[in-house]
């Protein structure tokens, strides 16, 4: 199990891969990987519906690392076909320094006053959250200014400074489901409170937040993995002939035996993708 905030988080899918290992993956980005499973959807298509639905004919896309470069160009493809041009896009990266000020002051500057719709894609929090800040501080929150904010966790983010402004910002999430299982149970009071039933202090100071309720969910799975797998009589275990490292008999060194993929793993991942 993957959390998302890993940074070799883009390498885990070729392992899984090689060494038919499922990975379950708490990331939005869509890899190629037949043993991976993602337990948090991708929101370019909201995203590219959202343009199409408003019918925009040029945005500006801010991102922050390599996963934001990569969902601006599955954008692209799904709002510009092949040989048309529907949407301009304009891009810029940010890194969370003094340097976004600049970079901001020139997109305020174009088409000055001309209503912006401007998305950020940023996969931080907190690099979010300051880039929110910048813009406040710049001035960028006036009526003719559209934020849409990459990410699932809109409801996460403090926008108290934008209560008075004539901005527009939009955002997505995701809804907890009413039904619990009974693995389940200890997670609701939790679910209530992220769903506003109730919001005491007292009864909210374990509110999940967006990653934790998708590690959780995560966990979920797992769980019902092994419950269906024993239901099966299948076994977990490494047998003697799978271990890939063997230890010597007389302690003098170890030797790796040549890389064997896991005969378990693709029962495993099929399993896991009927849960």
């Amino acid at each position: 199990m993957a959390s998302s905030e890993v940074s070799s988080i883009s390498v885990l899918p070729s392992y899984a891969d090689r060494l038919h290992v499922p990975l379950i993956m708490m990331s939005s980005d869509n890899y190629d990987c037949q043993y991976c499973i993602q337990m948090i959807p991708s929101y370019v298509g909201a995203l590219a519906d959202l343009i199409k639905y408003y019918a925009w004919k040029k945005i500006y896309y801010v991102y922050n690392d390599a996963s934001g470069w990569k969902r601006l160009y599955q954008l692209k493809s799904l709002v510009n076909p092949i040989g048309q041009l529907k949407v301009e896009v304009v891009f810029a990266k940010v890194d969370s320094s003094d340097k976004d000020y600049h970079t901001l002051r020139i997109m305020d500057s174009i088409e000055r006053f001309q209503e912006k719709f401007i998305i950020m894609d940023i996969t931080s929090k907190s690099v979010l959250q300051d880039m929110l800040q910048k813009v406040g501080r710049l001035g960028m929150v006036r009526k003719e200014y559209n934020y849409v904010i990459g990410g699932l966790w809109i409801d996460e983010l403090d926008l108290k400074q934008f209560e008075y402004s004539e901005v527009n910002i939009t955002g997505f999430t995701l809804q907890p489901s009413k039904i619990l299982k009974p693995t389940q149970e200890g997670l609701k009071d939790a679910w209530e409170c992220n769903e506003g039933e109730s919001f005491s202090k007292r009864q909210c100071q374990g509110r999940l937040n967006f990653t934790e309720a998708a590690m959780m969910d995560g966990f979920s799975l797992y769980m019902q993995l092994i419950t269906n797998m024993y239901a099966k009589g299948e076994s977990f275990l490494f047998t003697k002939s799978n271990q890939m490292v063997n230890i010597n008999k007389n302690l003098t060194g170890f030797g790796c035996s040549p890389l064997r993929p896991w005969n378990k793993g693709k029962n495993i991942t099929a399993v896991l993708k009927q849960v």
